[in-house]
C-alpha cells in the first residue's frame, strides 16, 4: 500500500468536499484495528448521514472510489457509520481535547467500542454534544496534530497518553 500521509491528504480534500456540498462532519476518520494492519476502516458520523444513511454511504463511497486508486482501495476494509451523538465520540473528542476539521490527528494504541485500535487518523472531530463518560475509549498512545501536508500544526506538544 502507498504511503499513508499520501492516501490521508487525499481523504482530507474528499472530507472537504463533501462537507463544502453535505455539512460538516462530527467524525471522518481512518482507524486500523489491531491484528488487520492491511486494512483501515473509514468512520464518518454527522447529523446529514443520519437522515438516510444508505444514501449518505453510496455518496461517500461514490467519492473515496473517485479519489482512492484501485492499489488504495485495496487498503480500505469499509465505511462505518456512528451516529452523529453517539457517547463515543464525546469521549474521543476529550482525547484530541480541540475541535479539528480538515486537518489530521494521529492517535495510537487505543481501544474504541471495545475494539483495540492501532493507529488512527482523524481528519475531523467536532463536538457533537455535552460530555458524558462511559468505557467505549481506554489508553489513548500518542496524540500528533499535523496538517493536510503533513507539517506538525503544535510540534512541541505531541501528547503521549498511555
Amino acid at each position: 500500500m502507498k504511503d499513508m500521509k499520501e492516501i490521508v491528504t487525499k481523504l482530507v480534500n474528499i472530507e472537504k468536499k463533501i462537507s463544502n456540498k453535505k455539512g460538516s462532519f462530527n467524525l471522518f476518520a481512518l482507524f486500523l484495528r489491531e491484528g488487520n494492519e492491511r486494512q483501515w476502516d473509514i468512520l464518518v458520523a454527522s447529523k446529514w448521514i443520519d437522515r438516510d444513511k444508505y444514501k449518505s454511504l453510496k455518496y461517500i463511497a461514490s467519492n473515496i472510489q473517485k479519489s482512492l486508486t484501485e492499489e488504495e482501495l485495496l487498503g480500505v476494509s469499509g465505511i462505518e457509520i456512528i451516529d452523529h451523538n453517539n457517547l463515543a465520540l464525546d469521549e474521543l473528542y476529550t482525547i484530541i481535547k480541540k475541535d479539528t476539521e480538515h486537518s489530521i490527528v494521529e492517535l495510537s494504541n487505543f481501544k474504541f467500542f471495545g475494539i483495540m485500535i492501532q493507529y488512527a487518523y482523524i481528519i475531523t472531530s467536532k463536538k457533537p454534544g455535552s460530555l458524558h463518560y462511559s468505557s467505549s475509549i481506554e489508553n489513548v498512545g500518542v496524540v500528533n496534530w499535523v496538517d493536510a501536508s503533513g507539517n506538525n500544526i503544535y510540534p512541541d506538544q505531541n501528547i503521549n497518553m498511555t
